[in-house]
């Protein structure tokens, strides 16, 4: 049992979905082989600029710019195979047409029900990354 409902026991499920929307990254829970988002938090519906609604049980590639979408599943899927988290960024396109550059984290989530789960954690660096004197020339690129 985790701390966090040994705390307070008997925890009640909500605070656990109170706790996933209060975390102040984009988390996105993805299918592997599909990236059909399972669920997504608030600061996730926040970035996307669109209800929860409209984002659950559709793919996070539809967001992609049409040149990253190759990239980014092979990432998934190279990713995904790993036990630990990795990094790499990619361009967006949100609501009102707004492109953006998200550093993703990506790992595999082990949850009993489901088999092919990821957990993606999304934050902005548009900025941070324009400002970093990069040679790369390809809009996604790998760390981690």
């Amino acid at each position: 049992m985790s701390h966090i409902a040994q705390k307070g026991s008997p925890a009640p499920v909500a605070s656990y979905l109170e706790l996933f929307d209060r975390i102040q990254d984009c988390v996105v829970i993805l299918d592997e082989d599909t990236h059909v988002i399972l669920d997504i938090n608030q600061r996730g519906v926040d970035l996307f600029g669109q209800p929860k609604e409209k984002l659950v049980g559709r793919a996070v590639t539809q967001w992609l710019e049409p040149s990253c979408r190759e990239d980014f599943a092979h990432a998934v899927r190279v990713f995904s195979r790993r036990a630990d988290w990795h990094r790499f960024d990619t361009v967006w396109k949100l609501a009102e047409d707004r492109t953006v550059t998200l550093e993703i984290s990506v790992s595999s989530l082990r949850v009993v029900e489901y088999s092919g789960v990821l957990q993606l954690i999304a934050r902005e660096v548009t900025q941070k990354r324009s400002a970093e004197s990069s040679g790369s020339s390809s809009p996604v690129s790998h760390s981690g």
